[in-house]
C-alpha cells in the first residue's frame, strides 16, 4: 500500500537517536535456550576473550571499540544455540541483547526495525509503529552506533556482503556476534572467526544420556554418538526422537539409523521445530551452493561414497568435463560453507553430511554415483601394489577403497595385493573373505575364480596368524579342485602344495616335507623340470627339510637347486635372491657361520639395489647379516650379546637384571618386520612374546565400533605378546611395527622357565607389565574434559621424553606417526588433530615433516600441557 504525502506527513518523528535511552535489559532472543547444553565452555571462553580482550579494561562498554567475532562450522555444529547460550548466560553485563535472523539483507532489516521499536516502547511507540522498515531500520542503526553496552547477534549470514554496510556504520561501542556456515572473509571486515568442531566423543554421550533420561547404558549410548558423527543437531534430534517416541529405544534408533537413513534424518519428535531437522538444515545450504557452482554439488555426491577423511584430491582430477582449476573452485565453495574441510592435499567430509547427501538420491542415482567414485579411485590406484614406492599412495587411498570397490572387483584384488606385500595380512584377510563371498555369489561355488579367491582367502588366513585354519581350508578345497578340475590341474597342484606349507607352519615341519616329496615327481611330469613352479616346489622341499631337522641336507639340496634357479630365472629375479637366503640360512644352521656370513655379505647390497633398502627381504637380509655375524664372534669365544645395547631404564631389559639379560637373549630367535606388518592380532592368542631390540611398535586396542585404537608404543628393550604366552589367553592388543623393527622371539614355555627359574626376571616382568598399565590408564585420564590442544601437547610431550632424540633443532620424536593414529591417541577427529597440530606449528612449538614431529620449545608445550585452557594462537 503506497503512503500519500499528507499522511506521512502527519506521521509523529521518532525520537532523537543519540539522548533515547533504552529500557534496562531490553532483550530479543528467539527462544529459550536448550535447558541440557554440555562440551562448550571452552567455546564460550572463546567468545568472551574475542568479544571482550583481556587488554580492554572496560567489558561490554569500553569507548570507541566496536568488538565482533563470528562462529563458523557445518550447520547442525551448533553455532545458533551457542550464541543463544551466551547471549542468555551474559546479559547482564548489556543493557540491550538483541538476535536478528540474517539470512538476507531483507531480514537484518526487519530484525533491526523490531529493535528500534523496542526501544522506543512507551511514548515513542507510535512513531515507531507508523515508520517504515527502511525508516526504523537505520533509526536502530543510528542508535547503536552512538549507544554503548548492547549485544548484537546476527545469526545464520550467508554472506558477509550482506552485513558488510551495517558493521561499517557501526563504529560505535558493543559487540557484535555472527553465526554463519561460511568460513572465509571474516577477518576481512574486523571479526574474529571461532570454528566449531563436533562434541568430544565424552560430551555426546553426555548430551545423550541428559537427552534421553532413559536406561541405555553407557556403551550404546557412546555407539549412538559415534553413529551421528558427534554433531550436536543430530544428537538432539536423536535424543528427542528417541525420548518422545514409545517403543523406540536407542538399539531401535541405531536400526532405523542403519536400514534407513532418510527417514532417521528427517524424522522429528512431536512438539519439535521440525525446521531444524538435519536434512532440511543441509538441503538450505546445498541449494545456496549449486546456485553459485553446479559442479560443486556433483563433487559432494561422489566425497558422499568415499570413506569420511583425507581423499587425496587428485583423485578428483579425473572427473570427465571438468579440469582441476573448476574442481579446486568447486571445493573451495564446498569448504568455504563447511561442508568439507581441506587439508594440504586432502579432502574430509563430516559422515553425516556423507548420510544425508546420498538419502537424497534415488537408489539408481546412488548406483551412478557409486560407479563413478569406484571408476576415479581404480584409475588413482598405481599399477604395482607390490612396489615399495607405490605403497604410500595405496596407504592413502586404502579406506577410501573399502568404502567404494566392488568387492569382487580387478582393483579390489589390487589392494589386498598391496596389503599383502605391505604385511598387513589381517586386513588382506578381511578384504579377500569379501571378495571370495562376492565371486562366489556372483559365478558359483565351483567356479574356476571363485576356487583361485578361495585359495587365496586360505592363504591369507595363516599370514594373518591362523595358520591352523589355514591348514584346514586348504584341506577342505583340495578335494573339490580335485573332483571339478582334475589332479593334475595347476590349481589343484598349487593347493597340494599350500596344504603342505600350511601343515608345516602349524608345526608338523616333518608332514610338511613329505606331502611337498610326494607332489615333487607329479610337479615334474606334468610341468617339467625348469617350470618355476617345480623349482618352487623344490626349494620349499628343502626348506621343510631343514625344519624337520636335518639342516646338512637342506643345505645340500639348495646348493644344487640355485645354480638351476639362476639359469632358468636370472641373477636377480627375487626367487633367485629368495633361494639365496634360505641357502646361506641352512649353511649357517648346518654350522658353518663364518660361511653363512659371508653369503649374506655378498647377498644384502643385492637385495638393496634390486629390492630397495627398506623393503622386508632387504631388512631381513641385514638381520640376518647381523645374526650370523655374532653367531661367529660366539662360535669363535667371543661375547658379542653383551656389548649389544644400553637398555631404557623403564623397558622391560632396563628393569631385568643386567647379568639375566645375555641368558634371556640366548632363548630367543631374531626376527626382523618391516613398516605395517602385525607381530601379533588382536584378540588372538599367541605362543611366544616378542623382545624390542630396535624400532617402534604400535599397540592397538579397539573401539566399541571396530575402530582401531592406538594405546601406547612400545620401543627397544621393550616386551609384548607377554601374558597371551603366560596365561594362554587371548592378546587383546594388536601390535603392529611402526618402523624396521628387529625382535628376539621368546616362545611362552621358554619365557615361562626363563621367569620360574630367575625370580628377580619374575620381579622385573611384574614391574613392566604394571608399568605398562598405569601409563595406558594415565593417558586416558590426562585426555578426557581437555580441549584437542592440550591432549596433543601432552602426548607429544610423552612421546618425546620415552622416544624422543636430541637434535641442533630440537627433540625429534622418532616414532613415525600418521594424523590418524594421533588422534585415535588422544581420543580426537584426524581434522581437529591436525588443526591442533597447525597450531603448534604457528605458535613456532614443533616444526612436522612426513610422519616426524621435532619439539622446538619444550617449555612451552610442557606449559601447554599443563595447562585447563589456552587460548587461540594470534
Amino acid at each position: 500500500m503506497s503512503i500519500s504525502a499528507p499522511q506521512l506527513s502527519a506521521r509523529p518523528p521518532l525520537p532523537d537517536a543519540i539522548t533515547t535511552v533504552a529500557p534496562a535489559g531490553l532483550t530479543g532472543l528467539p527462544r529459550r535456550p536448550a535447558a541440557v547444553f554440555v562440551g562448550r565452555d571452552q567455546a564460550l571462553e572463546r567468545i568472551g576473550r574475542a568479544l571482550v580482550p583481556a587488554n580492554a579494561g572496560g567489558g561490554a562498554g569500553r569507548v570507541g571499540v566496536i568488538a565482533q567475532a563470528a562462529l563458523l562450522g557445518l550447520g547442525g555444529i551448533g553455532k545458533s544455540e551457542l550464541a543463544l547460550q551466551y547471549a542468555t548466560r551474559y546479559r547482564d553485563r548489556y543493557r540491550v541483547v538483541w538476535w536478528a535472523e540474517a539470512d538476507s539483507p531483507e531480514q537484518i532489516e526487519i530484525f533491526l526495525a523490531g529493535l528500534a521499536r523496542a526501544i522506543c516502547a512507551g511514548s515513542h511507540s507510535v512513531a515507531a509503529g507508523q515508520a517504515t522498515v527502511d525508516e526504523a531500520a537505520a533509526w536502530a542503526l543510528a542508535w547503536l552506533t552512538n549507544h554503548d553496552g548492547w549485544l548484537l547477534v546476527l545469526d545464520n549470514v550467508e554472506d558477509p556482503a550482506h552485513v558488510q554496510s551495517h558493521l561499517a556504520q557501526l563504529s560505535g561501542r558493543g559487540h557484535i556476534l555472527i553465526t554463519t556456515r561460511l568460513g572465509v572473509g571474516w577477518r576481512e571486515h574486523g571479526c574474529t572467526p571461532i570454528d566449531l568442531d563436533v562434541l568430544t566423543p565424552g560430551a555426546a554421550a553426555r548430551l545423550l544420556a541428559d537427552l534421553i533420561g532413559t536406561d541405555a547404558s553407557a556403551e550404546e549410548l557412546a555407539e549412538l554418538a559415534h553413529d551421528l558423527g558427534f554433531l550436536p543437531l543430530a544428537l538432539t534430534q536423536a535424543a528427542a526422537f528417541i525420548a518422545h517416541t514409545p517403543g523406540i529405544g536407542v538399539t531401535a534408533y541405531r536400526w532405523l539409523l542403519r536400514d534407513s537413513p532418510a527417514r532417521a534424518h528427517q524424522v522429528t519428535a512431536v512438539g519439535e521445530d521440525a525446521k531444524r531437522v538435519i536434512a532440511q538444515v543441509w538441503a538450505l545450504t546445498r541449494t545456496r551452493i549449486a546456485d553459485l557452482d553446479p559442479l560443486a554439488p556433483q563433487l559432494l555426491e561422489l566425497l558422499s561414497c568415499y570413506a569420511p577423511d583425507q581423499l587425496p584430491i587428485g583423485v578428483l582430477h579425473q572427473l570427465r568435463g571438468s579440469d582441476e582449476v573448476q574442481i579446486g573452485s568447486a571445493l573451495g565453495l564446498l569448504a568455504s560453507y563447511n561442508m568439507i574441510t581441506i587439508g594440504e592435499d586432502t579432502v574430509t567430509v563430516h559422515r553425516l553430511v556423507q548420510a544425508v547427501t546420498l538419502v537424497g538420491l534415488t537408489p539408481k542415482e546412488q548406483a551412478v554415483v557409486r560407479s563413478q567414485a569406484a571408476d576415479l579411485l581404480t584409475q588413482a590406484l598405481p599399477a604395482d601394489p607390490k612396489a615399495i614406492g607405490n605403497w604410500p599412495a595405496y596407504g592413502r587411498l586404502l579406506a577410501h577403497a573399502r568404502s567404494v570397490l566392488p568387492p569382487g572387483s580387478p582393483a579390489m584384488k589390487q589392494v589386498i595385493g598391496y596389503l599383502g606385500a605391505s604385511g598387513d595380512y589381517t586386513t588382506a584377510r578381511t578384504l579377500q573373505q569379501q571378495r571370495y563371498e562376492a565371486i562366489r555369489d556372483a559365478r558359483g561355488p565351483e567356479h574356476h575364480d571363485t576356487l583361485a579367491a578361495r585359495a587365496d582367502l586360505a592363504t591369507w588366513t595363516g599370514l594373518a596368524g591362523e595358520a591352523l585354519r589355514a591348514r584346514e581350508q586348504y584341506g577342505d578345497l583340495l578335494p573339490v579342485c580335485v573332483r571339478v578340475l582334475g589332479a593334475e590341474h595347476p590349481y589343484t597342484l598349487t593347493a597340494q602344495a599350500n596344504l603342505a606349507y600350511w601343515a608345516g607352519q602349524t608345526g608338523d615341519a616333518a608332514a610338511a616335507r613329505d606331502q611337498l616329496a610326494a607332489l615333487l615327481p607329479v610337479r615334474r611330469r606334468v610341468s617339467g623340470d625348469a617350470h618355476p613352479d617345480t623349482l618352487g616346489t623344490r626349494a620349499h622341499l628343502a626348506t621343510w627339510t631343514g625344519r624337520a631337522g636335518d639342516a646338512a641336507d637342506a643345505r645340500q639340496r639348495f646348493t644344487t637347486l640355485l645354480p638351476i634357479i639362476e639359469r632358468v630365472l636370472g641373477p636377480e629375479h627375487p626367487e633367485t635372491l629368495g633361494a639365496r637366503a634360505e641357502l646361506a640360512g641352512w649353511t649357517g644352521e648346518a654350522g658353518d657361520a663364518a660361511r653363512a656370513r659371508e653369503e649374506y655379505t655378498a647377498l644384502v647390497p643385492i637385495r638393496t639395489r634390486v629390492s630397495g633398502a627398506g623393503h622386508p627381504d632387504t631388512l631381513a637380509a641385514e638381520a640376518n647379516l647381523a645374526h650370523w655375524t655374532r653367531q661367529e664372534v660366539i662360535a669363535r669365544g667371543g661375547d658379542h650379546q653383551s656389548q649389544v645395547v644400553s637398555w631404557p631404564r623403564d623397558s622391560f631389559m632396563g628393569m631385568l637384571p643386567p647379568d639375566l639379560r645375555d641368558p634371556l637373549l640366548a632363548r630367543g630367535m631374531r626376527r626382523v618386520f618391516g613398516p605395517g606388518d602385525h607381530l601379533i592380532a588382536g584378540n588372538s592368542s599367541v605362543s611366544a612374546a616378542f623382545l624390542v631390540l630396535e624400532g617402534f611398535v604400535k599397540l592397538h586396542g579397539t573401539s566399541d565400533d571396530g575402530r582401531p585404537v592406538l594405546l601406547t608404543v612400545a620401543g627397544a628393550g621393550d616386551m609384548i605378546g607377554m601374558e597371551s604366552s603366560l596365561d594362554g589367553g587371548p592378546q587383546l592388543e594388536a601390535a603392529v611395527a611402526a618402523s624396521r623393527v628387529v625382535t628376539q622371539v621368546l616362545h611362552g614355555k621358554n619365557l615361562s622357565l626363563f621367569l620360574d627359574h630367575h625370580q628377580q626376571a619374575e620381579r622385573a616382568m611384574a614391574r613392566f607389565i604394571v608399568r605398562k598399565l598405569r601409563l595406558i590408564v594415565r593417558q586416558r585420564t590426562e585426555f578426557s574434559g581437555v580441549s584437542v590442544l592440550i591432549r596433543l601437547a601432552r602426548a607429544l610431550d610423552a612421546l618425546a621424553a620415552a622416544h624422543g632424540r636430541r637434535t641442533e633443532s630440537g627433540i625429534r620424536i622418532e616414532v613415525p606417526l600418521s594424523h590418524a593414529d594421533i588422534a585415535t591417541l588422544i581420543d580426537a577427529t584426524e581434522p581437529s588433530v591436525q588443526r591442533a597440530i597447525s597450531d603448534l606449528r604457528r605458535r613456532g612449538i614443533i616444526v612436522t615433516g612426513y610422519r616426524h614431529i621435532v619439539v622446538t620449545d619444550s617449555a612451552a608445550l610442557d606449559a601447554i600441557g599443563r595447562a585447563e585452557e589456552v587460548p587461540p594462537a594470534g
